[in-house]
């Protein structure tokens, strides 16, 4: 972390220091006998060389850009930790209240050099795309015609939870013509859906400024080519017409209402919310290991430390507040950006995992976070020159994008859970459960006296339909808090009890230990089959649409 003052604070009152006692008439000074015409030049000339250089230094600090790096990716310049223009929101604003930041106002011109600056990586068209909203808040569900009953069947579960929110299905032209027929006969019981092809956005959205070019695919094989698959949240993200977004995956099974997750303190102080993933493979993704360097950086903090991010000041973001901890990453200090605290604490950068975020839900206002937005929308582009993370798929993307943005962004207060029917009870705090991920409403003081008492939210699961939760018990984990560290998979060994055949191999990432086991009660059993029965209800009007 930089060791400047953070410039988003006050600077420090001056101390009290004893005036001077006023000259007495013996002590002449030597400017006394000097005439009052020539002081008054010499003052003048002064004042004018300051207001000059002051010029210079705020002409340079707006024009957010930093010497010698004009690519996001290159070795930063010395001058690196200075922050770029005032396009911030003080980070005192909001902070330790619970409303939501005032959002910004789009910007709809910007200087000539800036818009040059911002285009050369198409950041320009991707904001004003991003920014283009008609709509204050909704749902986001991205679906291809695998899992489209399934995503069908979860807008039926949260319109059941009293969800009434509008509802995108953006896709790449992969939905059947059944499938979309069947979504608009249904309309009464799905509410306000609105399936739309996503990559036709994409290939449509060109920049005037450079005469043409595609900003994310160049032909419609192109576009299908790069978005069908993970990246769809992405430019799902930038052409949903809501400013706030829950983004949510079709393969997830829900026990509690989401609709309160809007009202979090971390939402409404940040306009993000993001959900940990499990603390594991430290060799792969994030924590690949860069062996030919000296200093053994991982990937992520070989992506940070030279991502230069000089063109984004040009655009608006929450300021955050300094981080306290020191950046102890031997390689790794000097960065183009002011490091959020946690950046620093966090386990991906200090090389204990691979994975930091899971982006099967996430809360998001694009008006809060118009730097960060843009940011994301370039990494779904490969035309822009920016890199992307090395994520597994899109899911780190998200806290990255805030994190070189600048901005602050908000985690649950809970680590990932596990959850399964294969289980090692050796009681609270000492038994194993292998499945799936479990998370839980992200607030630790949930009106309880006791912080871990906080409900199960949602599994993220493949076999939602698999499941048999009247004639097998399922347990989940019960919450631990996000600064719990029980240590590495890779010191623990599967223990025979398990039943696994692989016994004494590495404990596996989808078996979390030294935790406390809970059963489902029966309201979390009927959750998971009523789902079910809502999937068949979907299969059975595309089998009469046939």
């Amino acid at each position: 972390m930089p060791t400047h003052n953070n410039p988003d604070e006050p600077p420090p009152k001056p101390s009290s220091v004893p005036k001077p006692a006023p000259a007495t008439a013996t002590k002449v000074h030597w400017w006394a006998s000097v005439r009052r015409p020539l002081v008054q030049a010499v003052v003048l000339s002064l004042v004018v060389l300051v207001v000059v250089a002051a010029s210079n230094v705020l002409l340079a600090v707006t024009s957010g850009s930093l010497d010698g790096a004009r690519h996001f990716h290159s070795r930063l310049s010395p001058s690196g930790s200075i922050r770029g223009n005032n396009t911030n929101i003080d980070a005192a604003d909001g902070i330790g209240e619970d409303v939501l930041p005032t959002p910004f106002a789009v910007i709809s011109e910007f200087d000539a050099a800036v818009e040059a600056e911002l285009e050369a990586h198409f950041l320009r068209s991707i904001y004003t795309a991003s920014q283009n909203t008609s709509a204050a808040r909704g749902v986001v569900m991205p679906l291809y015609e695998d899992i489209a009953a399934l995503g069908l069947s979860l807008v039926l579960r949260l319109r059941a939870m009293g969800v009434t929110l509008p509802v995108e299905l953006p896709h790449c032209g992969d939905l059947s013509t059944a499938f979309l027929e069947a979504a608009a006969e249904h309309a009464d019981e799905l509410g306000e859906v609105f399936p739309y092809d996503v990559c036709e956005r994409a290939e449509q959205l060109r920049s005037e400024a450079r005469g043409g070019a595609p900003v994310f695919c160049a032909s419609r094989g192109e576009c299908e080519q790069q978005y069908r698959g993970f990246f769809v949240k992405v430019v799902a993200m930038v052409f949903s017409r809501f400013e706030e977004v829950m983004l949510v995956d079709a393969d997830t099974v829900y026990f509690h209402n989401v609709a309160p997750l809007w009202d979090t303190p971390q939402y409404r102080k940040t306009g993000t919310l993001f959900f940990h993933d499990r603390i594991s493979e430290p060799e792969l993704y994030l924590g690949r290991v860069m062996r030919k360097f000296p200093s053994r950086l991982n990937e992520l903090n070989l992506y940070l430390s030279t991502f230069d991010v000089a063109p984004l000041r040009h655009l608006p973001t929450l300021a955050r507040p300094a981080a306290t901890s020191a950046n102890t990453v031997a390689g790794a200090k000097r960065l183009s950006f002011s490091p959020s605290e946690r950046l620093l604490t966090s386990h991906s950068w200090n090389q204990r995992s691979g994975h930091e975020m899971d982006s099967s839900l996430v809360l998001w206002n694009k008006r809060l976070q118009p730097r960060a937005t843009t940011l994301l929308g370039a990494y779904g582009s490969g035309r822009t020159g920016v890199p992307r993370p090395p994520s597994y798929g899109d899911k780190e993307f998200f806290w990255i994008a805030s994190e070189l943005a600048e901005t602050r962004y908000a985690f649950s207060d809970f680590h990932v859970g596990g959850s399964g029917n294969t289980i090692l009870d050796r009681g609270p705090n000492r038994s194993i459960v292998c499945g799936f991920s479990a998370h839980y409403f992200p607030v630790a003081t949930n009106g309880s006296a006791d912080p871990l008492d906080s409900p199960l939210l949602y599994f993220n699961t493949d076999d939602i339909l698999k499941f048999r939760p009247e004639e097998q018990t399922l347990y989940y984990s019960k919450p631990r808090l996000a600064g719990t560290y029980a240590g590495a998979f890779s010191d623990r060994f599967i223990p025979p009890e398990l039943g696994f055949r692989q016994a004494g191999d590495e404990l596996p990432q989808e078996c979390p230990f030294d935790v406390t086991l809970v059963a489902l009660d029966s309201e979390q059993r009927r959750a998971i089959t009523f789902r079910q029965e809502l999937y068949q209800k979907v299969l059975s009007w595309l089998s009469r649409d046939d």
